[in-house]
């Protein structure tokens, strides 16, 4: 029996199915990266003015992201 036909034939094997998963995990990392194109691409943009009135004392932390203006009015 000849070890190196052997060994040549294992090879093949092993390099095919690399190949394999090697393009399915490709084509799986395309899918997430089109998730999340169509993630960013579903934020809500809107324009126009937002009237905020508040009267009294408040205490605490605001947080957030603010992408807009905000115009102080006070006169």
């Amino acid at each position: 029996m000849d070890w190196t036909l052997i060994l040549n034939v294992i090879s093949t094997m092993a390099t095919v199915v690399s190949a394999i998963i090697a393009v399915r995990a490709k084509n799986e990392s395309k899918k997430i990266l089109k998730e999340i194109r169509e993630e960013r691409s579903r934020n809500l943009k809107s324009s126009g003015d937002v009237q905020i009135k508040n009267n009294g004392s408040n205490l605490g932390v605001i947080s957030g992201i603010n992408s807009g203006d905000i115009l102080d009015v006070r006169k």
